[in-house]
Formats: C-alpha cells, structure tokens, sequence
C-alpha cells in the first residue's frame, strides 16, 4: 500500500465512524478492514515502476501539439462539407471560420 492508499484508507474508516448508519455494524467492520490495510507495510516503488511511471508522464502529462487540417483534409471532410451544406457559406468565409476555431482551441500551425 502505498502513502497516499494509506491516508485514503483511514479517511474512509474515519467517515465510517462519524457517519450514522442503517448498518452500524457493517460500517465497523469496513472500518476495521481499511484500518487493517492501512497497517500494512508502505511498498517502495521499484526502478522498474519509476521508468513506467516516467514514461507515462512523459507520455500522457503533456498533451501532443494538434496541428491545423490542410485544405485537402478539409476538402476530404465529409462532416465540414455537410455542415456548410446547411449554412451555404462561399468557400473562403468557411475556410476563415475553420481557420479561427482551430485558433480559438490553441490549434496552430507549428514550424
């Protein structure tokens, strides 16, 4: 069990005491239970564990830099071309409006 497991553990048996319940005696032995694994030993993470969880942050804490569809992608869009259906804008006004919602969404053009 890790530190921040073990302080969640005795939260949680601290909630179960406090709380009134239809089943006091069910919370008791939940409580008993967290409390029993908040006594177990704290697990140091191995080196193993440290290069997966750097790999993940490194992976998924940033997000990946999204780049502005081309104009053949934009052309290809079977979506945005149904869209413009609807509204009838001529082609360059759709093309500014797409251009200002990428930029709206931190979308650029990265060089």
């Amino acid at each position: 069990m890790t530190p921040t497991q073990r302080a969640a553990a005795l939260r949680l048996a601290a909630t179960l005491d406090s709380r009134m319940s239809a089943d006091p005696e069910g919370d008791e032995e939940a409580a008993a239970l967290l409390r029993e694994l908040a006594a177990e030993p704290v697990q140091e993470a191995t080196p193993a564990d440290k290069a997966v969880y750097s790999a993940i942050a490194e992976n998924y804490a940033a997000p990946q830099q999204r780049k502005p569809l081309t104009d053949e992608e934009i052309w290809r869009s079977d979506a945005i071309m149904e869209c413009n259906a609807n509204i009838g804008a001529h082609m360059n006004e759709l093309m500014r409006l797409i251009r200002a919602v990428e930029q709206a969404h931190g979308i650029k053009e990265t060089k």
